[in-house]
């Protein structure tokens, strides 16, 4: 009887915990889902956060490489991108974004929208949201040292369709590129000028320099007693050619020189030194930054016969600009014709760490710090030849000379390669064929070779390389 009750109460406690197991199993299957649902949602939030993050920061460096310079302009360049990225299921509607400008050269972009969640709606979340934010910077990522080689020869003259003259479209695209380079005073960016035609001006303040030999000034001391006057007579409109400029005045086709006796003067011609400098005639110096202790020659000459001085590197914003700004491209009767290869050598001169100018910091051989670059400028062909005996510029009709030239041009743009030194050339209403090549063979490769034929093609031109120099890069 015992053992019977004992079996009975036994049976019925069985049954009771198999009950038991049941309400705790079902319990215990809930909570599993419940936590397995929520991996998933967490792991589809994870990757829409990365997904959304990576769409932002795409953004905000495209908005920040664009020529856009306000907020709403910038936001014009962000929203379509993230529209175009962020058709995702996954995200609720209705996000937003909010785009600022920050100090002129950050874009600051920020994300406010929320993700559907699949099983956390069991336990009353309905939404998880997103705050997330990507700023990119306009600027320079590296020590730049840069040259600015610009064309002032009196072919800068002529004006194009808009009525605006070469010289002073030059002078305002150079300028954007120095702003864009040089917008934030603590990058370590410098930048040198140099201004060139028939010949440079290196600095009448570097007279003395280790780099230069130049005579003394004088003054050949004369008396005269006569005076010479001219009269023409059978008069004809004539045009002459001055650096492709073409100039129309009246000529005569008798002229009568008459010399008249004057009570005696003083007639002194005084030779002086204004800073210009011939290319180097020893072998082929002319050429290269090589053997810095062979000295460049200054000559004199009785009135200005080269334009505006270089500006070495320099971190003042303020100092370029001005060089710019002043550029002239004639004085008085002097109308300078073109030999570019002087100015490509005295950009390499500026650039290079050794005499005549020593700002510039030594080459490597990856060009990354510091990143050297030359920007060449020239709105037409050479059209003088190199003399050998003395190093002067000619001016010359004779297409075999002036292709000698040209050779010496891309022998200068060769050497440059050489060290690495990165060139941009930009060609404005070039006129020949071969001149375009001419420019085309010097830059680094196709991309650093620019062709405009007006003032907006300059600009145009200009800022493409400030885009290609400056590095756009996210902060956050």
């Amino acid at each position: 009887m015992i053992r019977r009750q004992a079996t009975e109460r036994a049976r019925r406690f069985w049954l009771d915990r198999e009950g038991n197991i049941a309400i705790m199993f079902a319990l215990t299957a809930m909570a599993l889902v419940i936590m397995i649902g929520m991996a998933i949602d967490v792991n589809r939030l994870v990757k829409v956060r990365s997904e959304v993050q990576q769409s932002l920061d795409a953004a905000a460096l495209a908005a920040a490489a664009s020529r856009a310079q306000t907020a709403r302009e910038l936001k014009n360049v962000a929203d379509p991108y993230l529209h175009a990225n962020l058709a995702s299921e996954d995200l609720t509607s209705g996000w937003t974004t909010q785009t600022e400008y920050r100090d002129d050269r950050i874009v600051h972009l920020a994300f406010t929208g929320g993700v559907k969640p699949l099983f956390a709606g069991m336990v009353g979340i309905n939404r998880f949201d997103l705050h997330l934010e990507a700023e990119a910077t306009r600027g320079v990522a590296q020590r730049i040292e840069a040259v600015l080689v610009l064309d002032n020869t009196y072919s800068m003259i002529e004006r194009d369709s808009r009525s605006i003259r070469r010289i002073d479209a030059l002078k305002s695209s150079a300028s954007l590129l120095v702003n864009e380079l040089m917008t934030n005073p603590s990058d370590e960016v410098s930048i040198g000028v140099v201004p060139y035609a028939d010949y440079v001006n290196v600095g009448t303040n570097n007279r003395g320099a280790s780099w230069l030999s130049v005579p003394n000034d004088y003054v050949l001391e004369r008396t005269c007693d006569t005076r010479t006057y001219y009269t023409g007579s059978d008069p004809y409109v004539c045009t002459s050619i001055r650096d492709g400029v073409a100039e129309t005045g009246i000529c005569y086709r008798t002229i009568v020189a008459t010399e008249v006796k004057v009570p005696p003067y003083r007639c002194d011609i005084s030779y002086k030194w204004y800073g210009c400098v011939y290319s180097r005639n020893v072998g082929s110096l002319r050429l290269t930054d090589q053997s810095p202790n062979t000295p460049y020659r200054g000559f004199l000459t009785t009135s200005q016969s080269c334009l505006n001085a270089i500006t070495p590197l320099t971190r003042s914003k303020s100092t370029v600009l001005a060089a710019i700004d002043n550029l002239i491209i004639n004085v008085g009767g002097y109308k300078p014709e073109t030999h570019i290869p002087s100015g490509m050598i005295w950009g390499v001169n500026v650039l290079s760490p050794t005499p005549p100018f020593q700002q510039g910091t030594n080459y490597d051989p990856a060009n990354r710090r510091p990143r050297k670059i030359l920007v060449l400028m020239t709105d037409g062909v050479n059209t003088m030849t190199y003399r050998p005996w003395d190093g002067a510029h000619v001016a010359t009709d004779s297409p075999t000379e002036r292709a000698a030239t040209d050779t010496d041009l891309t022998s200068i743009c060769t050497y440059a390669k050489t060290k690495k030194i990165e060139l941009f050339t930009v060609g404005l209403n070039v006129p020949t064929k071969a001149g375009r090549t001419l420019l085309k063979t010097c830059a680094t490769d196709d991309a650093h070779a620019f062709l405009a034929e007006d003032s907006a093609g300059l600009e145009s031109a200009f800022r493409e390389i400030a885009r290609s120099i400056g590095v756009v890069r996210l902060v956050k």
